[in-house]
């Protein structure tokens, strides 16, 4: 049995959302200078109230960027971009589990937080040679400081400090060089290499990523079109498989723990018909090595802390592939415009000590995901437009049963470890991510006035976002309700419930530009 609850409205204590941003831009001839900022703030909060086991969580995502670029024009055929970068990315996660059953009483605590910061140096260079070779190379270097923890806790009596993961400092560099070659009109070839490097601790990693793209023009307004490249990835994303509030960690590559890998190839074919309408079609291919993920039974890396070991005992490495096909359908001309775009995917993951080594679909798999978009101007000042995207929710590891163990005479020499085993309710699980959740999808429409003024134009607009008010699944959680019509036997039945996030929802916006 499944029922759907809302969390999150417009306008109330559930969810906060907040988002700055500013930029200045100073030109002079042959210079442009740009400063850039932004932040944002988004909360989320939830509690369920079962007859065994009630929850409260708390999550809280941050970021901040800012970026100072200079654009210098040394000719027609040179021009140069060198940018400051920083950006800084903070989350926190709070779980807390009670469970009531009885005289006994359990508390488990679970926090979870995640901390990047970085400062960025990046140069570019583009270089018009001639009429057949396009240059672009660069560097950028860019320094890391990570501070992920976690904290878990059975009942107040044992709480401890919290404990920090790493606070680890990492550099990352890399330097690029691209020739786009167009040895006559219909065919163009990007050819490029990018040769990056990592350094944590005493350990350096470097990794050459070649890449090389191939389009060809074809009668009749047709074209092919080829790629191929290998990348490489410095920073991991630790997140768990469960059903319930995302405790995502990310953690940076370190001696044990190796980059990730991956390869990708793709072709596609693309066609201008004259009404203005695009097709394009393309296929894709790609391969990931050393993808990181808990070891089996870890849901959090606080374990090991507390008992004096790595953090890195609870992980493993493992890779993955992905395959798919993706279809856009784009009119850009006349009053109405719009496209409609589909994916169909695969994404597998195997790891020799996760489902027994046998491979399981990816909790990021998405099978469908099907964009509508519809943009239609009245007149010169009112534009109407509606959104409408369905996709294939994550996959999950859902328990496919539950039991606790009863106080027995027998526990008492387990000590203090007593209380971990009668104070909680242990889950029986299937295959890995063998649960989907229902599909996402929703409808948002709009309308926009714009006018224009002697020196900018300003655009009302009044939009309404889930206008037929789809209960799109957050996390899901067990409601356990005693069902026996006897009051001396109890007969317990779990209840399969889900949080949702952002119901109908209208606003009205106002903005201008000069």
């Amino acid at each position: 049995m499944t029922e759907s609850n809302s969390v999150g409205s417009f306008g109330s204590e559930w969810v906060f959302l907040r988002s700055e941003s500013k930029n200045y831009l100073r030109h002079q001839s042959g210079n442009t200078l740009s400063l850039t900022a932004y932040t944002g703030e988004d909360r989320f909060i939830y509690n369920t109230k079962g007859t065994i086991t009630r929850e409260n969580g708390k999550a809280n995502w941050r970021n901040a960027a800012a970026a100072l670029r200079w654009n210098h024009r040394f000719s027609n055929r040179l021009q140069a971009t060198t940018a400051l970068l920083y950006t800084h990315y903070n989350s926190t996660v709070n779980l807390v589990r009670h469970v009531v059953r009885d005289t006994e009483r359990a508390s488990y605590r679970l926090q979870n937080k995640s901390y990047i910061e970085d400062f960025s140096l990046k140069t570019d260079f583009n270089w018009a040679l001639g009429e057949k070779h396009t240059i672009r190379t660069g560097l950028i270097l860019t320094a890391h400081h990570f501070r992920p923890s976690t904290y878990t806790s059975v009942d107040e009596a044992v709480q401890g400090p919290e404990s920090v993961l790493m606070n680890r400092d990492t550099w990352e560099a890399a330097a690029y060089a691209e020739d786009t070659y167009a040895p006559f009109p219909a065919l163009k070839i990007n050819a490029g290499i990018r040769y990056s490097g990592f350094r944590t601790g005493t350990k350096d990693y470097l990794q050459p990523e070649p890449r090389l793209a191939i389009a060809y023009s074809l009668p009749r307004n047709w074209a092919i079109k080829a790629s191929a490249a290998s990348m490489s990835q410095y920073v991991h994303l630790l997140a768990n498989s469960g059903f319930g509030l995302p405790t995502d960690l990310w953690i940076p590559s370190t001696q044990r723990t190796k980059p990730q890998l991956s390869k990708q190839a793709a072709f596609g074919v693309a066609k201008d018909f004259r009404s203005g309408v695009t097709f394009t079609a393309e296929g894709f291919y790609k391969t990931m090595d050393r993808m990181v993920s808990y070891k089996e039974g870890s849901t959090s890396l606080a374990y090991t802390i507390s008992g004096g070991g790595s953090w890195e005992d609870q992980i493993t490495q493992g890779r993955g592939w992905s395959y798919g096909a993706e279809f856009l359908l784009q009119k850009k001309t006349g009053r109405f415009t719009g496209w409609a775009g589909y994916t169909l995917s695969w994404t597998k993951q195997q790891f020799d000590k996760l489902n027994f080594g046998r491979w399981f679909y990816a909790r990021y798999d998405r099978r469908h995901d099907l964009s509508l978009v519809g943009i239609y101007h009245l007149n010169a000042n009112v534009t109407l437009s509606s959104t409408w995207v369905y996709g294939t929710s994550p996959a999950l590891t859902m328990p496919q049963g539950q039991y606790w163990i009863s106080n027995n005479s027998g526990l008492d020499l387990l000590g203090s470890d007593k209380a971990y085993y009668t104070g909680r309710v242990f889950e029986e699980y299937g295959r890995r991510n063998g649960f989907r959740a229902a599909p996402y999808q929703h409808l948002d429409v709009a309308v926009q006035f714009h006018k224009k003024k002697r020196r900018f134009e300003r655009t009302w607009e009044i939009s309404v976002y889930n206008l037929y008010n789809q209960q799109n699944p957050f996390i899901y959680y067990f409601d356990t309700v005693d069902v026996s019509t006897d009051p001396k036997v109890k007969k317990y039945e779990n209840r399969l419930k889900q949080v949702t996030l952002f119901p109908i929802m209208p606003s009205v916006s106002y903005g201008f530009k000069f």
